[in-house]
């Protein structure tokens, strides 16, 4: 599971659960924020504030990531290998 949540600071971060696999090719996955579950890559070219880049997971478990500024506005968190070009998963914001 993969969800957004907030401190009592008010900052947001993106949270998976200790149950969370990395089982890609790449080893790593870019974490991002967008505005649609279309390719990061689309999304960044057709305007680069569509896509905002959280981290990067690079092991299997629980881990938190801090969400540079806020999730307003973004309506999807996308688990995006750079090299493929590819977007390995995407989940709604609620």
């Amino acid at each position: 599971m993969v969800a957004i949540e907030r401190d009592a600071a008010g900052a947001e971060f993106v949270r998976f659960a200790p149950d969370f696999r990395t089982d890609f090719h790449t080893s790593s996955l870019g974490v991002h924020l967008a505005k649609s579950n279309g390719l990061v890559r689309v999304q960044r070219k057709a305007d680069p504030t569509n896509v905002l880049r959280v981290g990067t997971v690079t092991r299997d478990g629980a881990q938190t990531l801090a969400i540079p500024g806020t999730a307003a506005g973004f309506t999807h968190v996308i688990i995006h290998c750079e090299v493929a070009e590819y977007n390995f998963g995407a989940a709604p914001l609620k």
